[in-house]
């Protein structure tokens, strides 16, 4: 067996609306009845937030890979999570968004 050293790492990040009223400084603001949290549905970040963020009352799971962002444009949701790769991309075109979790603050940091 052998091991590499790894070139890179990548999280997962969220995204928030620009002029809304969520601003999470770490994953435990979020462990709140009002908040509507999106998720991919069968990733990671998905059993990640149902295991750690309990109180959250509106889980959409859904199946595509820009899903959850989309919901928070378009009001369904409070936060959308994904890999940070795609929230950066995602956002540098929908300047409604907001990224959150970024940078040293990725949920979930993997080679």
């Amino acid at each position: 067996m052998a091991f590499t050293k790894p070139i890179a790492f990548v999280g997962n990040s969220g995204v928030v609306r620009a002029d809304g009223q969520l601003h999470p400084a770490q994953i435990q603001d979020l462990n709140h009845s009002t908040v509507r949290i999106a998720v991919l549905q069968g990733q990671a970040i998905d059993e990640y937030c149902r295991r750690y963020l309990r109180k959250p009352n509106s889980w959409y799971s859904l199946g595509d890979l820009t899903a959850p962002l989309t919901a928070v444009t378009s009001n369904q949701a409070d936060i959308g999570f994904m890999n940070s790769v795609t929230v950066a991309q995602y956002c540098a075109s929908h300047p409604e968004l907001k990224p959150v979790f970024t940078g040293s603050d990725q949920i979930e940091l993997l080679p």
